[in-house]
């Protein structure tokens, strides 16, 4: 058994597959490949697939991460791209597949590309104060630092936030109505690419 980190896109019309669905199309994914992986003990076992760091519906993303635990010799992971992308829908697309070498406790920070679909971005040059409310009921102060979102030209806004606050948060707290968000990078501790 070896433990694998596939890197993959979830583009256009995948944006809006729910978690539980995306978990299924993965669990299919492998068995249409021939691919087995590791299941769970018990009397309903099944399939142990770990999303790192899941999207909520209706965002994009260039960079996301599962963890699996493979039970068939493939060889190289080099080859594992190729063997699943042909059982994925469109939107969804295999990246590359490696060792992990990070837990995802050590993911420090997301970088997220924001782009207003009407208007434009206000010029944002002091810190932002937004609340959020937690699992629990209680209401919790986030500050986004301007220093973390940086406009890269009037439609689209570069957030980097921890992977705790929400991107929704700073388009809310700008007052832009609707805009497409996508996660473009996952950064570790000191900078460092997740990986």
């Amino acid at each position: 058994m070896r433990k694998c980190r596939l890197t993959f896109e979830k583009l256009g019309t995948a944006a809006y597959m729910s978690h539980l669905d995306l978990m299924r199309v993965f669990r299919r994914m492998f068995n249409r490949a021939e691919i087995a992986v590791k299941h769970s003990d018990g009397f309903n076992p099944h399939p142990i697939l770990a999303a790192v760091l899941p999207l909520p519906l209706g965002q994009e993303s260039v960079c996301e991460f599962l963890d699996v635990t493979l039970e068939t010799e493939v060889g190289s992971f080099l080859r594992l791209p190729d063997l699943l992308n042909p059982q994925l829908p469109s939107g969804l697309h295999i990246t590359g597949a490696y060792v992990p070498m990070m837990g995802a406790g050590e993911i420090e920070l997301v970088r997220s590309e924001l782009t207003a679909v009407s208007g434009e971005w206000p010029t944002v040059d002091q810190t932002i104060n937004v609340e959020k409310t937690t699992k629990s009921g209680n209401v919790r102060r986030i500050e986004i630092r301007a220093s973390s979102l940086r406009l890269e030209d009037a439609r689209t806004l570069t957030a980097t936030l921890p992977p705790d606050v929400s991107p929704q948060l700073a388009v809310s707290a700008l007052g832009v109505e609707f805009c497409r968000i996508r996660r473009i990078a996952v950064y570790a501790k000191l900078g460092r690419e997740f990986r």
